[in-house]
């Protein structure tokens, strides 16, 4: 471990979230998309008709929490992105796909997928848990230390098939840290650190299959890993992947 510095809160004029690896459609800084103004920080645009607007709330080095809205360019018809069940959400991530339309966002640490940004939302995942289990998405931890991001998600190059991680900290011992707000006295959080000698997140890592009938598999480590005790995915090389998808 090198530090906590990770965990301090940033200024996000100082440093915005950079668009994802795997997004491979144009990402600028603006406040005016298409002619049309917009109070956003970022956004992204899709097949030259349907932009994603998002403004943008610093979580740690990496993450982010935001709204988020789809413009079409052609109609200026805009409307937000939400999961079914809720309206006017905040986001841990959403980006376009790598074919067509494809969406994803998450959610309270579930990953939702949409084929086309008209299509219905479509759950992937139902175990998230705030503070506890991450899907698609990575802890303090994994984002500071081992991914350096904090997407623990990678598409297949058609666009069929979602590989993702679930980081389960339930094991992880807390430490309190202080939050400095600017008030006479900080305010403490309790973050998931462990320490040498302690357990690390459990992980796994899924692969999805995003057409046809969902169906979900479970990549298991080699039995060497196995045998060890505990397995810790540090990255997932293009050339790996490809061959598991």
């Amino acid at each position: 471990m090198r530090s906590f510095s990770g965990l301090f809160k940033r200024e996000v004029g100082n440093e915005k979230p950079q668009p994802s690896l795997y997004d491979q459609r144009r990402s600028v800084s603006s406040n005016r998309v298409a002619g049309i103004n917009f109070n956003v920080a970022k956004y992204s645009v899709s097949d030259l008709k349907y932009v994603l607007c998002y403004d943008v709330k610093q979580v740690y080095r990496h993450s982010y929490m935001a709204s988020y809205s789809i413009y079409n360019i052609h109609t200026r018809e805009v409307w937000e992105l939400d999961p079914p069940e809720v309206v006017n959400s905040v986001l841990q991530y959403a980006a376009w796909g790598v074919q067509g339309q494809q969406l994803i966002y998450i959610f309270e640490n579930n990953i939702y997928y949409q084929s086309d940004v008209k299509s219905n939302s479509l759950r992937l995942t139902s175990s998230g848990k705030e503070g506890v289990i991450f899907n698609g998405i990575a802890d303090w931890l994994y984002e500071e230390e081992i991914l350096q991001t904090h997407v623990a998600h990678w598409w297949s190059p058609d666009g069929e098939r979602l590989a993702f991680l679930v980081l389960n900290d339930s094991l992880v011992p807390n430490m309190a840290l202080p939050r400095f707000t600017g008030m006479a006295y900080p305010k403490g959080k309790q973050y998931p650190y462990p320490k040498a000698g302690q357990p690390n997140p459990a992980v796994k890592l899924y692969v999805v299959n995003l057409y046809g009938p969902t169906h979900t598999l479970e990549l298991m480590p080699p039995e060497t890993l196995k045998l060890r005790g505990q397995a810790q995915i540090t990255a997932l090389p293009l050339p790996v992947l490809l061959k598991l998808l």
